[in-house]
């Protein structure tokens, strides 16, 4: 099977010299689904801010068999779709058609094109009724169901999704992980949800102190409740 994430001694630490990665090594298939759990701090973000090519550390990255350099980010970003965890980071045009028709015409799609992109995904995660109104002015939920969308705008060919559930109420969480099973790209997850990592994905990546504790199949390590609550989880029964 093809790799679609190839990530070799990965080491981060951020100005103030906090190490947040340590030696992550390992790959992602092709047409797989994987989540990223771990307690708060343990590095997910930043290590999907890597990604993308957002943050840079030490080691080796490849997305799709390319290397992550200055030169490749151009092709890299239209390749991986990043969702934040906060939409008002993602968010920025006078409206949710604006901002779902960005990342297309930025690729050099031509009108028309981006235009059934950008009803169709908006139409995907319910906000086609909402494509005039000002991104600023929606719910929090509605600006995660929004950001999903421009990131689906562009067809990616690996998704990755930073608590994408988090602030949705029951019945569009419901919707969002029926959508993220439709997507038919590679994805990667992360998330404090279990039950929604558990409906989405194949294997898990538990991450702890910047480390690897262990990737394997999901029912595996969400079934081994001591070793979750050894890295810190917690669980009413």
């Amino acid at each position: 099977m093809p790799l679609a994430v190839e990530v070799e001694q990965l080491n981060f630490s951020y100005p103030d010299g906090t190490k947040v990665l340590e030696g992550l090594t390992f790959a992602i298939e092709e047409g797989s689904s994987v989540g990223l759990i771990g307690p708060n701090g343990a590095g997910k973000t930043t290590l999907l801010l890597h990604l993308n090519g957002i943050l840079k550390g030490q080691g080796r990255i490849r997305i799709f068999g390319t290397e992550i350099t200055q030169d490749s980010l151009f092709e890299i970003r239209r390749q991986v779709g990043l969702v934040f965890q906060d939409p008002d980071s993602q968010l920025f045009m006078p409206s949710v058609f604006d901002d779902v028709a960005f990342g297309p015409l930025n690729m050099g799609l031509d009108a028309q094109e981006v235009k059934r992109r950008v009803r169709g995904t908006l139409a995907a995660v319910d906000m086609q009724d909402s494509m005039e109104r000002a991104s600023h002015h929606l719910s929090f939920g509605e600006k995660k169901r929004v950001c999903v969308a421009t990131v689906l705008a562009m067809e990616p060919r690996l998704l990755v999704l930073d608590e994408p559930t988090s602030n949705l109420d029951p019945g569009h969480r419901q919707q969002l992980i029926q959508i993220l099973k439709d997507v038919p790209v590679t994805k990667l997850i992360a998330s404090h949800d279990l039950d929604m990592i558990q409906s989405l994905t194949e294997k898990v990546i538990l991450l702890t102190h910047g480390q690897m504790a262990a990737y394997g199949p999901t029912k595996q390590i969400l079934m081994d409740r001591e070793s979750l609550k050894r890295h810190g989880f917690t669980f009413l029964s």
